[in-house]
């Protein structure tokens, strides 16, 4: 099995310059082998940055609804239970209220 791989291997590779590179493929790629690929990338560190609210990288999703930190993202499950927590208790104080209307006053 064939894999495609760039003739020179940086010592560093971020991932803003793979997505370049990936745009710019051309002649500079070639055909290696398995091992020829796991020996030109031997050593070879790959950093990520992450990611912030002005630039897009990789980001930890969180199903927390409770959380508070600025560091991760919210799951479409966190935001939905959160949606139906809010709700329920907004219904609740509601009906409570209608109950008894003098009792929080």
């Amino acid at each position: 099995m064939a894999i495609v791989a760039m003739y020179d291997v940086p010592d560093v590779i971020s991932v803003s310059d793979a997505t370049t590179e990936a745009a710019n493929i051309d002649q500079s790629l070639v055909y290696v082998t398995h091992p020829e690929l796991q020996e030109a990338i031997n050593g070879v560190k790959i950093e990520v940055p992450d990611a912030s609210l002005t630039k897009k990288d990789i980001v930890q999703l969180s199903n927390a609804t409770d959380g508070t930190r600025a560091n991760v993202a919210t799951t479409e499950k966190a935001v939905k239970t959160a949606a139906e927590t809010a709700q329920t208790n907004l219904t609740n104080h509601i009906t409570d209220f209608v109950k008894h209307p003098f009792d929080n006053i």
